[in-house]
């Protein structure tokens, strides 16, 4: 798979970007033909911090023939395509999520530059449209994704782009935008980069924005900036509580936001901050030059009263000194120069880099954030060349250090070794990213502004009842930075007053802090994404999972199945899933129709808990007056039975049936997605369960 997915996943702390999309004749293999842009309209709605973005796109084919249309929309970082729809016959049509990775066949057998250098580096999402459309007929494609929007001390930014003239040089017909942001902290600023306040409507909680543009070029990208009270801070919830939900599971969805003072009197913690850097001969050209750039700027904005040091390793590691050196005037410089010397050459000896590394941070103190950033573009080709003895060493250089360590590893390029990365990162406090060869400097020099300025370590989150609130998600908070914010969203069982406790280390002392919340006790329209971010918060715990196992292990391909079962439930677009319009009739008459062909007289209300370890209930009603058995048949992913569980039923009402995890045999099987089946004469129904040791 494209490491480069991943990527667009895992860094929420960067920019986002997306841009108006473009159609392409897939049956022309020869030539690469684009159809006419005619209208384009964005409708965002942000609630607070996410947005929901909807592009609705018209083109207009003027090839001269017939084509069949192929539609691309770029994505960057932090969006997550939600529904792909395209009008045909007078009604709108939906496409579904497919349980295969994109892989397009056909179409032109190679890309101009103006139109790779607009896609960009990253995998754009990708649809074949399931109709031909002749010449001078018109295509309408509607794109709908939702982010969480960049943030730092206050300042939130979304960047549209709409710029396409270097696709198209023509006008087009009609361009439109609509804004509406509502906000529970007070607005202090908004602006749009090239359009002037009369379009906008400024509330202190809320703004609204339109703007309207006929016969013109489409060479005005939407930057919208605002920001927030910086005296508002502590922690803000959103709850809403659904009449159902997809999996039949916990009904109520629940995401909140954690963010620090991030004033001048707000106390950072100190850091010991060592930088990795691979300099091996693949580390050539722009790459080095990009990695020196990107260490100089750490080495000058580190923090007074931090302590750093920088290794170098090809074939060997090197270490500019022996141990860790404070901050000061003549250490920086002494660093700089030691960067700027810095040449690709060599080998990848990864073991020795973190022998030199890790050694160094014996005899710190628990009081301080000790931080490694390892930065590499292959695999290891000398000293510990076996990826698990390389991952058991690294286990043990990490076990002799007196405090906890944050790794942070970045993988440059397409032959990195994912599952050292992912894995050492993942088990010692980080967490692993993976970019292009072009994007080094960026991404190293914005994660280091997200982290530069820690004030409380190793977070931990509890909430009373402890019963009500599950499958919260990061499972591993991440440390809290001054001018950064947490996003942490869950499911609950039942609305009620919930106390939240937020605790965690700063200044080798435990500090902690209490919310109290309200969870909603009915569905809030302007909180209809909710149940997408946690399913996007989720699925990236489960991709950060996936890679710390070998590509198809028992383990990933359980975790896949996982993934995909998410992203089919949720309508969010992962690696693993893609857009497909095959046999989808109308959405909304679609919904309508199975309402009433899919009565039975037994209704599935789930199983609970689940994911559930070591044992669940199976949960169903019966509508009618039965005296019978019914029984519930348990299958693993492959169709085999598993299990047989007879329910004794002796009128209508309300059932239930536990499964403890075990098969006929009475063998526990192993973790992974089980499915059930309730089966009563010609009814029956069907659900998944998750068994998680």
């Amino acid at each position: 798979m494209n490491k480069n997915v991943l990527f667009v996943i895992l860094l929420a702390f960067m920019g986002n970007l997306c841009s108006v999309g473009l159609i392409i004749d897939s049956s022309n293999q020869s030539q690469y033909s684009l159809a006419l842009l005619d209208e384009v309209i964005y409708n965002v709605n942000i609630e607070n911090q996410v947005a929901m973005v909807t592009v609705q796109e018209t083109f207009i084919n003027q090839i001269n023939r017939e084509i069949t249309p192929r539609y691309y929309f770029p994505m960057e970082e932090g969006a997550s395509p939600t529904m792909i729809r395209w009008f045909q016959d007078n009604q709108w049509y939906q496409a579904n999520i497919s349980a295969s990775p994109q892989n397009p066949q056909g179409g032109p057998n190679y890309t101009p530059y103006n139109i790779e250098q607009y896609l960009g580096e990253q995998v754009p999402t990708i649809f074949d449209i399931p109709l031909t459309v002749g010449y001078q007929d018109s295509i309408k494609v509607e794109f709908t994704y939702v982010q969480l929007l960049p943030y730092a001390f206050g300042d939130v930014n979304l960047f549209l782009k709409n710029n396409y003239s270097t696709i198209q040089s023509s006008i087009i017909n009609h361009q439109e935008l609509d804004i509406e942001l509502v906000s529970d902290r007070e607005i202090v600023s908004y602006s749009i980069d090239g359009l002037g306040d009369q379009y906008s409507e400024i509330g202190i909680n809320g703004v609204q924005t339109h703007y309207e543009e006929y016969e013109s070029y489409t060479s005005i990208d939407y930057n919208l900036l605002f920001s927030f009270n910086q005296e508002e801070l502590g922690l803000w919830s959103m709850s809403t509580y659904l009449d159902s939900v997809a999996d039949n599971q916990e009904h109520g969805f629940f995401t909140m936001i954690v963010e620090p003072d991030p004033s001048e009197e707000t106390e950072v913690i100190d850091k010991v901050f060592s930088l990795v850097i691979d300099t091996s001969g693949s580390m050539g050209g722009d790459k080095i030059v990009q990695a020196r750039n990107a260490a100089s700027y750490i080495v000058n904005n580190l923090n007074e009263g931090d302590s750093f040091n920088i290794i170098s390793f090809a074939s060997q590691a090197n270490s500019l000194w022996e141990s860790h050196l404070p901050n000061n005037e003549t250490n920086r410089q002494e660093a700089l120069s030691y960067i700027s010397s810095l040449n690709a050459y060599g080998n990848t000896n990864i073991s020795e880099a973190f022998d030199v590394t890790i050694l160094q941070f014996n005899g710190n103190i628990e009081d301080t954030a000790n931080i490694v950033v390892f930065m590499t573009d292959g695999e290891q080709t000398t000293g510990i060349t076996d990826t698990n003895q390389l991952m058991n060493h690294i286990d043990f250089l990490f076990s002799t250090c007196d405090a906890p360590i944050y790794l942070f590893n970045f993988g440059i390029g397409q032959w990195t070794n994912e599952v050292l990365l992912s894995t050492t990162a993942n088990t010692h406090n980080g967490f692993a990213t993976y970019l292009g060869n072009d994007e080094l400097y960026g991404v190293i020099t914005e994660f280091y502004n997200m982290i530069r300025n820690p004030v409380m370590l190793n977070p931990q989150i509890s909430i009373l009842p402890d019963n009500v609130m599950v499958d919260l998600h990061p499972i591993m908070l991440p440390n809290l930075y001054k001018g950064k914010q947490m996003i942490i969203s869950g499911r609950y069982n039942e609305p009620c007053d919930i106390v939240i406790n937020f605790s965690g280390m700063a200044y080798g002392n435990e500090v902690d802090y209490q919310y109290d919340v309200t969870l909603a006790d009915s569905s809030y329209t302007n909180y209809a994404f909710l149940p997408k971010i946690w399913a996007k918060q989720k699925i990236e715990d489960l991709l950060r999972e996936y890679y710390t196992y070998p590509e198809d292990s028992p383990e990933s391909d359980d975790i896949e199945t996982e993934i995909i079962d998410l992203s089919q439930l949720w309508g969010i677009l992962t690696p693993f899933t893609s857009f497909t319009g095959d046999g989808v009739d109308n959405y909304d008459e679609e919904i309508e129709e199975n309402s009433v062909e899919n009565y039975s007289i037994i209704t599935l209300k789930g199983n609970y808990p689940n994911p559930f370890n070591p044992e669940t209930h199976i949960r169903f009603e019966v509508k009618e007056d039965i005296n019978d058995l019914i029984f519930v048949k348990i299958y693993n992913l492959k169709g085999q039975l598993i299990k047989v569980l007879k329910v004794v039923v002796n009128s209508k009402g309300d059932y239930s049936v536990i499964w403890d995890g075990k098969n006929e045999e009475n063998k526990s099987v192993s973790s992974g997605v089980y499915l059930y089946k309730i089966e009563y004469a010609n009814h029956s129904v069907n659900g998944k369960m998750i068994l998680l040791k």
